[in-house]
């Protein structure tokens, strides 16, 4: 006979798969809301009734229910309905399950029975309390490892009770802070029913709001309102288009929200352009008549109507494909693209595809005679089109628009190098032995500083270190010195190649060189100068603790220079650098621009405008753009509409007197958009230049056979023999060095560029373009700050040449409140971001005393501001205080009794009678009658004082606070250190000052070193398959983008990966120090099975760059983990195997 609760179970496990079809084991445990011996009895009883079924994801470990007559086919899962194979996986599919369900039962144990009992009383208030809190509470400071495993921690790390009051309070707090995922959720708080039925519940239940991608909020945090508020015009956009009687519309002229509208279109209607106008057809099925109807007055054609359908399908039944229609008829693509394009063959747009009349391609072709003459006219369009370089076609260069006449003058001429003021005073510094802070805006020759240091060191005998932010600038910065200097005298050293080590040159990363300065100092003993190029990069919150690091670290003989863009606080930074490594640290500050900038904005109507104009439009298109969001309409039946966005051919031809232009743009898809729009309108090449094009492209293609080859290559090469060009980071190098080339030659007029190519690599132009000044920083979208702003647009204004630099801004209309106004005057300060890492503490402990680590942690920039801010804040609260008490005031001031504050009392209680708060109006009374009121002898006087004491104390008040604050945050680094380094003591890398050998692995390493130490000495890469091995290393420290796809691919090796990873979680070592995605395992495993990058790309969503990069990152750590093992010869053999396999064709570096 079937128990109760077992009977109860089984009913609701079958009410959750009616409305839910298959849901995951766990999840369906937590809505069952039963026991565990319940849920295992409901299950089995339900396989015996042969009325479920048990399955499992094919790429995790989660098991899966579902009604038998209801299994799902989708390919993604693996169903089992034997019953009793079902019987025997079952025990497997609730191990999970299980292991939570142990955790809360109590200790059979007498003596833990006890500690628990005595801890969970504490805990039944509901507060959460620490470690260290619970141990003072209960005054037991040996609390067993089982207790501790039996409570609920919570992520903050504190402990409580299931459901406490404290663990909700907890929770609502954690997904406040930002969208987390349901998955991270559901783990963290496992122990706590009703959080995790609330959270499995699939339907929005308030507070909380689902998001996409698995995120989940609240309805009171930002990104909550923001969704609830997108919900809602969604659904208005939805009901407004299954409201519309007929199949075609117009956008505009519906009232529906712009980005609503954009976000639904594609799944209820298709894009259809005829004679150049815009419509949309819906996909549903509308009555013949009223489709055909619709259709001949929008086209001039008229159909026999049929009964019911959809316009999208009709459309296609009664047209061809290009591909299918030239077939037909005989043609090649290019003649029947000249009749459309002359008009004599009717066309239109459905989906961004060319369609043609089915009807009109038969009549053709019925029509012989005329067929055979467009062939004969045609061939010989194409002889002359053979004259021309390939990839521009006779009609697109008749069409396309040439640029104005251009001066004779059209670059810089080469003239005598004059040193200005500023470079002279830095090469005197610099001869004498001193460490130098160059601080410049971008364009003013900084760089020229680095050469003189590099001839005159050299000639000494001496060497030197140039360091650099970026891989890709210092394979560039290597190009550049090895031209100057010749290439027995210039070096490379990366973390994935080594040229020339020994030169007495040496450009580098700023990694390597870090490294360097702790593990091989012998390396730097004839090393004079590190050169620090782009130095305000202590700013960059990812690499700003290396730059730190490697000032800190850097040998006392080694002086610094340091190359920075124009910033307020050069005078701090040479403090701190002077207070660290002692010795004078010279500043050369040099604000004045050799060549000028102009900053003008691009108005939407098509005008260069000014400041105060562009002020104006935003105001007036802001309100514009708010009554269109709105859905509202404005002077009656008249909607608001849109501005048109300003194309980039239309602004070229506004400045084509100031060319050559770089356009910069923060979307790597909009580049080449951009590029291929501009194309479709101007060539800014004669033959002569088009032939030195093609002889550049013909080495370029030369040299790296198989890189030029790949998607897009065609419509990038037919540009470049426009004179236009794109360049972002999802390029291979081969083919963004030729971009650079080209340019640099004279060669394009036009670059359609993200902000990379301003990053400390010298490409003047005359004007340089904002598409928008609008970006997206990897957590929301902002405006540019001053000095990343002024840092892109120093590549305005060629020295010698220009007598101004010319900035443009587009207005957009989309967001025209988000256009920025910029000041130079305005850069934000540099600030310490320094953070302690694993290796960090390791190569600390190994390598400096205690005397030593404590200068580190003292002596950082962060802590020299934090230091500083606080002496300010301590010297400007004591003036404070001195005007206080400076202030003669009477001793019935701020008391009751004084006139002026009973007047302010008297207010109050008016006001409360009005809001009825009658508790407050009887306290204040009983306040007033305590006191006796008193006659003032000068109450002007007394009122003027008490006002200056109010905001004094009020000052006061904010300036104590953030005293604490920084005070806080002074010792917030010591605490950082101390976390890691008993998080690894805890993990048994290290005891005190004595290595063990998971430690002395780590140390080697600068990538996610806690999580590769576990993946070595687990065994994995010892025993598992080199491709295997090779698809692990692939997700290190990767964080995919938002909407980054591969293909997936079933490999145990994965799964075992994110298994050690989430005991490391479980075991308390911070995510950050665990980022691992098995994402792009299946690309790692193709390459090295000899798959080709086509073949990849064809794979994922990735672009080539970022293949490229992920392969690059993957042999640098492979290097790493080579050197860490080197203790285990088999290992490192196998390393070396995967590395060869990988390290070739289009990811193979080649100098």
């Amino acid at each position: 006979m079937v128990k109760p609760h077992t009977q109860q179970a089984k009913k609701c496990l079958l009410s959750i798969l009616d409305s839910c079809g298959s849901v995951p084991l766990e999840v369906a445990y937590l809505q069952c809301n039963c026991d565990y011996d319940s849920l295992v009895g409901a299950l089995a009883s339900l396989i015996e009734e042969e009325r479920v079924s048990i399955g499992r994801l094919k790429t995790r470990p989660v098991w899966l229910l579902a009604k038998k007559s209801a299994t799902p086919a989708n390919g993604k899962e693996i169903w089992h309905t034997d019953r009793k194979k079902m019987l025997r996986i079952l025990p497997e599919a609730l191990k999970m399950i299980r292991k939570k369900h142990n955790k809360g039962q109590k200790s059979n144990d007498k003596h833990l029975t006890e500690q628990q009992n005595i801890v969970v009383a504490l805990l039944e208030d509901g507060i959460p309390r620490s470690r260290e809190e619970i141990n003072a509470s209960t005054g037991i400071l040996d609390i067993e490892y089982p207790i501790w495993r039996s409570l609920c921690r919570l992520p903050d790390g504190r402990y409580t009770v299931p459901n406490s009051k404290g663990a909700w309070e907890v929770f609502f707090r954690y997904i406040n802070e930002r969208p987390r995922r349901r998955a991270h959720l559901l783990r963290l708080f496992s122990d706590h029913r009703e959080i995790t039925t609330l959270l499995t519940t699939e339907i929005d239940q308030s507070p909380l709001v689902r998001l996409p991608r698995g995120l989940i909020t609240t309805i009171d945090s930002e990104e909550g309102r923001k969704a609830a508020e997108k919900r809602k015009r969604l659904t208005l956009a939805r009901e407004t288009l299954g409201s519309l009687t007929k199949p075609f519309f117009v956008p505009g002229e519906l009232d529906v929200d712009k980005n609503a509208f954009m976000y639904i279109v594609d799944s209820l209607a298709v894009e259809v352009v005829f004679e150049g106008k815009t419509y949309y057809c819906l996909r549903r099925e509308f009555p013949g008549e009223i489709l055909v109807e619709q259709l001949g007055d929008i086209s001039g054609r008229y159909f026999a109507p049929p009964h019911v359908a959809s316009a999208p399908t009709f459309l296609k039944e009664n047209s061809l494909v290009e591909k299918k229609a030239t077939n037909l008829l005989g043609f090649n693509p290019e003649t029947l693209e000249h009749l459309a394009q002359a008009r004599k063959l009717n066309y239109f747009m459905l989906d961004e595809r060319k369609r043609f009349w089915r009807s009109d391609i038969e009549d053709l072709k019925r029509n012989k005679g005329r067929v055979n003459n467009i062939i004969k006219k045609h061939k010989k369009l194409e002889a002359t089109a053979s004259v021309l370089p390939t990839g521009v076609t006779t009609n697109r260069a008749e069409q396309a628009k040439k640029r104005a006449p251009r001066s004779e003058r059209t670059m810089p001429p080469v003239t005598k190098l004059t040193l200005d003021d500023f470079q002279i005073e830095a090469a005197e510094a610099l001869r004498e032995g001193l460490s130098v802070l160059v601080s410049a805006p971008t364009g003013n020759g900084k760089t020229l500083v680095a050469e003189m240091l590099a001839k005159d060191v050299m000639a000494q005998g001496l060497g030197m270190i140039y360091t650099s932010p970026l891989k890709a600038l210092s394979n560039q910065k290597y190009r550049d010195f090895k031209r100057l200097f010749g290439d027995d005298l210039v070096g490379l050293v990366t973390g994935d190649i080594s040229i020339n080590p020994g030169a007495p040159m040496l450009v580098m990363t700023t990694e390597i060189f870090r490294n360097w300065c702790l593990s091989e100092p012998e390396q730097l003993k004839k090393t004079s100068y590190v050169v620090f190029d782009e130095i305000h990069y202590l700013d960059d919150e990812e690499r700003g603790t290396t730059w730190e690091e490697s000032i800190l670290f850097a040998p006392p003989h080694v002086k610094i220079l340091g190359l920075s863009a124009t910033v307020p606080n050069v005078d701090e930074m040479a403090d701190w650098i002077s207070s660290i490594r002692g010795g004078n640290v010279v500043v050369i500050l040099e604000k004045r621009r050799t060549v000028p900038l102009v900053i003008r904005w691009l108005s939407p109507c098509g005008r260069i405008i000014s400041q105060k104009e562009a002020r104006k439009k935003i105001r007036i298109l802001s309100e514009h753009s708010k009554t269109l969001r709105s859905g509202k309409y404005k002077n009656g039946d008249n909607k608001v509409t849109g501005s048109p966005e300003l194309s980039g051919s239309k602004i070229t031809e506004l400045i084509q007197d100031k060319l050559p232009a770089l356009f910069f743009v923060f979307s790597r898809g909009r580049t080449e958009i951009l590029a291929q729009e501009l194309g479709n309108n101007w060539d800014f090449l004669d033959k002569k230049e088009k032939q030195l094009v093609g002889k550049h492209i013909s080495e370029a293609e030369a040299e790296h056979p198989g890189t030029f080859s790949g998607p897009g290559w065609r419509k990038l090469r037919r540009l470049l023999y426009q004179g236009i060009g794109y360049h972002h980071a999802g390029l291979l190098p081969p083919v963004k060095y030729l971009i650079e080339q080209l340019y640099s030659n004279r060669m394009l007029w036009v670059v359609f560029c993200t902000e990379t190519f301003a990053a400390g690599v010298n490409f003047p132009a005359a004007s340089a373009i904002f598409d928008s000044t609008r970006k997206w920083d990897g957590r929301d979208f902002r405006i540019l700050q001053n000095r990343e702003f002024f840092q892109i647009a120093g590549r305005a204004g060629r020295r010698g040449f220009d007598r101004a630099g010319h900035v443009f801004i587009r207005i957009d209309s989309r967001f025209p409140e988000q256009t920025g106004f910029f000041q130079e005057k305005k850069v934000e300060p540099v600030t310490g971001r320094l953070t302690i890492s694993p290796n960090t503490v390791l190569s600390l402990m190994c390598y400096k005393t205690d005397d030593e680590i404590k200068h580190f942690l003292n002596g950082n920039f962060k802590m020299h501001q934090l230091k500083k801010r606080k002496s300010s804040l301590d010297l400007e609260i004591k003036m404070v205080l001195k005007r206080i008490s400076a202030l003669s005031v009477c001793p019935d001031c701020q008391t009751l009794a004084c006139p002026l504050e009973r007047e302010n009392a008297r207010r109050k209680l008016k006001r409360l009678r009005w809001k009825s708060k009658n508790k407050e109006k009887v306290l204040l009374k009983k306040k007033l009658s305590s006191f006796a009121a008193k006659k003032c002898s000068d109450i002007e006087k007394c009122r003027s004082t008490i006002e200056k004491l109010k905001q004094s104390q009020a000052c006061l008040r904010l300036l104590k606070e953030e005293y604490r604050v920084v005070s806080q945050n002074t010792n917030s680094i010591f605490n950082e250190y101390r976390e890691v380094r008993n998080l690894l003591e805890k993990l048994g890398y290290m005891k005190e000052r004595e290595f063990y050998p998971r430690g002395k692995f780590a140390l080697e390493l600068h990538v996610q070193e806690i999580l590769v130490t576990e993946l070595a000495f687990s065994g994995l890469l010892e025993d598992t398959d080199l491709a295997e091995v090779a698809a692990i290393m692939a997700g290190i420290e990767y964080i995919p983008g938002r909407n980054t796809h591969v293909a997936k691919l079933n490999l145990p090796a994965l799964r075992k990966t994110s298994l050690i990873r989430h005991n490391l979680l479980k075991m308390g070592v911070p995510e950050k120090f665990c980022i691992w995605s098995g994402l792009p395992g299946p690309l790692a495993y193709a390459w090295y099975n000899g798959a080709g990058f086509n073949e990849l790309l064809a794979m994922s969503s990735l672009q080539p760059g970022d293949i490229f990069s992920l392969f690059r990152r993957e042999i640098d750590l492979l290097r790493q983990i080579e050197r860490a093992a080197t203790g285990n010869p088999r290992l490192v053999e196998r390393l070396q195997a995967v590395r060869s396999r990988l390290d070739r064709d289009e990811v193979a570096l080649n100098f």
